[in-house]
């Protein structure tokens, strides 16, 4: 675990590694990479994990839907830019999920895939990031190893006659630390400029660690970049997360409110203008309708005029279904998985498997809504905590 724990730094150009703490809020292009292992009852969860900051680009592989399931994926703030779902086998599948207020085109690479061999998906962004493509690929541990290059190869040529400059983010299923494929990759890689940026395990069993997951970029086009590596728990796969320096911010999302003016001035007016009032009309009425009238429209009147109408611009928050309990289960389920790295007890990983079913429960059942499912929840954990521990 100690391991673990102590590469979840901050890599960056220069190779120095820092606390994953020190990432930088809302600067720059975000672009996040993470194998998922499915990805059909995890999107409250992943997206728990992102909301304080959200990145711009999301790239899964092995989101393990079809093409209509894919389609139903709710991920608040995005849309689904790109994507590959497989043909012939189950699993597997590549998406590239863009912040909303993003501006992308698309590009069709279809025609390159082949199921297990090479599943990939790509986006270029618009021209202000200097016609910036992200390309996402997965290669299945059993495809084809020369397919896989020579299909890379015709993808790369495709983008490159359109003068990208490209970001690969992928799973390949090649240890970066020792598989002996990993020359003949590297050549192909090197041939377009592309260097890889993941330099520390991607992957943790009880007695391995393995970097199969990698972000490669040509870093004579890209300039300056930062890379983080994170733990999520989701997967067996941690998170890369690449930070281009010279992106574009998200736009932040607002609402404008129409509120009256309403303060210790404008109340000071209110009770002033009411004070001096003489309300004649209204005393000598006779006819109640009237005098009520009468009375209403001057107390409107003094009311329109100390409290103006003026426009409030308030920042829309649409995360208000992530409690505190889903943001402390989260958190949980991460430091278990975690533990459940270095440590082979049967009881724990019972208690993290039962935990995790919890979990995918709690945030698709919006506790906001369900206060008889939270108290469920939480009565369900303590009994698990007191039978496991």
């Amino acid at each position: 675990m100690g391991n673990h724990q102590q590469k979840a730094g901050k890599i960056e150009k220069e190779g120095n590694i820092k606390d994953s703490s020190q990432v930088p809020q809302n600067k720059s292009l975000k672009i996040f990479h993470q194998n998922v292992r499915g990805l059909g009852n995890k999107t409250n969860e992943l997206y728990c994990h992102l909301h304080h900051d959200l990145p711009h680009i999301l790239c899964l592989s092995e989101h393990h839907l079809s093409e209509s399931e894919l389609q139903l994926i709710h991920l608040a703030n995005y849309s689904l830019g790109a994507s590959y779902c497989t043909k012939t086998f189950l699993k597997g599948g590549v998406s590239i999920f863009v912040y909303r207020n993003l501006k992308y085109n698309t590009i069709n690479i279809d025609e390159y895939n082949i199921d297990k061999d090479i599943e990939a998906c790509a986006i270029p962004l618009d021209s202000t990031f200097n016609k910036l493509c992200i390309l996402v690929i997965y290669r299945s541990p059993r495809g084809d190893f020369t397919s896989f290059l020579k299909q890379l190869d015709l993808i790369l040529q495709k983008l490159y006659k359109n003068k990208y400059n490209i970001v690969i983010c992928g799973d390949v299923n090649l240890n970066n630390l020792t598989d002996n494929n990993r020359s003949q990759f590297d050549a192909v890689l090197h041939s377009y400029n592309f260097a890889g940026t993941v330099e520390f395990p991607t992957r943790f069993g009880l007695n391995s660690q393995m970097a199969i997951d990698n972000v490669f970029i040509d870093t004579s086009t890209i300039g300056k970049y930062e890379l983080y590596p994170f733990i999520n728990g989701l997967s067996n796969d941690d998170i890369q997360l690449l930070i281009l320096m010279n992106g574009e911010k998200k736009e932040k999302e607002h609402h404008t409110d129409i509120k009256r003016k309403i303060n210790k001035y404008t109340i000071a007016d209110f009770q002033w203008k009411l004070s001096h009032e003489t309300w004649k009309q209204v005393f000598d009425g006779n006819d109640s309708n009237k005098i009520f009238n009468s009375f209403l429209n001057i107390f409107l009147r003094i009311y329109y005029s100390s409290f103006p109408l003026t426009q409030v611009k308030s920042k829309m928050n649409q995360n208000s279904w992530i409690t505190p309990g889903i943001t402390t289960y989260c958190k949980h389920k991460r430091e278990l998985y975690k533990e459940l790295q270095n440590n082979n007890n049967a009881s724990l990983a019972t208690y993290y498997r039962d935990y995790s079913t919890l979990c995918y429960v709690l945030p698709n059942g919006h506790t906001t809504s369900h206060p008889d499912l939270t108290a469920y929840t939480a009565t369900a954990l303590h009994h698990m905590r007191q039978k496991y521990h």
